[in-house]
């Protein structure tokens, strides 16, 4: 249900002139600031997906194996970015993120499938929701991007965002249906192209750098 990566494999080239060449824009910009002794830091938000599929939580030392058009562009950026660290001495920070959901997401998996059980509507599982991810409340991601963004070990340097928790997509579907009262039914519908089977983070490098890790628990997140 994950709109980028839908959005990736019908437009792969919008896709890419926005993750990629938008970012080499930025990076463009960031250097003529730098030039000038005006730039501080850029922080760049990656994503899971330049993983691809694994079986175990990954570190940031996994090979990327992006499996489709959107996790290939972010992949492409953060290799822009630790470029124009190396050649130009951009102060840049790659963050690699984990699914992010909390109020006012209009978009992605736990907003949908809260709109849909607030409106009592079926909700369609890709692939019977046997996809496993895990999902971060937003405030501790924005905490992540203040350390990102303040912290000298961050530039020059990537790190994982989660909490390696992982859930199955129907799990949180069960739960949103459960918290929320909702007479919604769950239905399986076709998977589509592109969707690693399992995603989970490991954040031990957050954790021992930056004393990281997150404080609201998927419960707590979604209620």
């Amino acid at each position: 249900v994950d709109g980028y990566v839908r959005n990736s494999i019908e437009n792969p080239l919008r896709v890419n002139g926005i993750n990629l060449n938008g970012t080499l824009n930025v990076l463009e910009a960031a250097r003529i600031l730098n030039d000038k002794n005006q730039f501080e830091r850029l922080v760049f938000s990656s994503t899971c997906s330049v993983y691809g599929n694994k079986n175990k939580p990954v570190n940031e030392g996994d090979e990327l194996k992006p499996n489709n058009p959107y996790a290939a562009s972010k992949a492409a950026a953060e290799l822009y970015c630790y470029s124009y660290y190396k050649t130009y001495n951009i102060p840049v920070a790659i963050m690699r993120l984990f699914n992010t959901y909390g109020p006012k997401q209009s978009k992605d998996v736990i907003a949908l499938f809260i709109t849909k059980a607030l409106k009592n509507e079926d909700i369609k599982l890709e692939g019977g929701g046997l996809q496993k991810r895990e999902f971060n409340f937003v405030n501790d991601i924005v905490e992540a991007f203040l350390i990102m963004g303040k912290n000298e070990k961050a530039i020059g340097n990537v790190f994982n965002f989660g909490s390696g928790k992982e859930l199955s997509i129907k799990e949180i579907a069960q739960k949103i249906i459960r918290y929320s009262n909702s007479k919604s039914k769950i239905i399986n519908a076709p998977d589509r192209p592109g969707q690693a089977a399992k995603l989970c983070c490991d954040n031990s490098k957050a954790k021992k750098l930056f004393n990281w890790e997150p404080k609201v628990s998927i419960e707590e997140g979604l209620k």
